[in-house]
């Protein structure tokens, strides 16, 4: 156990309140700057509208440049009996159609990576699960 002595501790402690107070600093700078761009005539920032549309248009970006159907699908492997599932990239392959002429594929798997993981995770689970239950009937059999 290592111990420190009584300077040492405050100067710990003046440090931590000092990073304490940076942190609420930034907080609150930060809670303005949203406020500000959410305000209706919030001046030049984005309001509540304009991030509905955007929102919009990205996802009918998104959804007109990938394929709807299921990506991921799992098998169950027959030496552990573990199920296993196509792989992320993959999957994410599979998924992308076309991108805007104005992006480059890496641009746009970059840009919409959060969706792709989305969607992915989505189907990853409800392939492992039709998986699981077809191992399951089999055996009941």
């Amino acid at each position: 156990m290592t111990r420190i002595n009584k300077y040492e501790l405050v100067t710990e402690i003046a440090m931590l309140c000092d990073e304490l107070d940076a942190c609420r600093r930034e907080l609150e700078d930060l809670r303005r700057g949203a406020d500000a761009r959410t305000a209706p005539g919030g001046g030049g920032g984005l309001d509540v509208i304009d991030l509905m549309c955007l929102n919009a248009g990205r996802m009918k970006i998104f959804n007109d440049c990938t394929h709807n159907c299921r990506t991921v699908h799992a098998w169950r492997d027959e030496d552990t009996g573990e199920i296993n599932a196509t792989s992320f990239e993959e999957s994410r392959e599979n998924a992308f159609r076309r991108c805007p002429d104005s992006m480059s594929k890496r641009d746009f798997f970059e840009y919409f990576d959060a969706d792709f993981r989305a969607k992915y995770e989505e189907d990853r689970a409800r392939a492992v699960d039709a998986e699981a239950i077809k191992v399951k009937e089999g055996e009941d059999d």
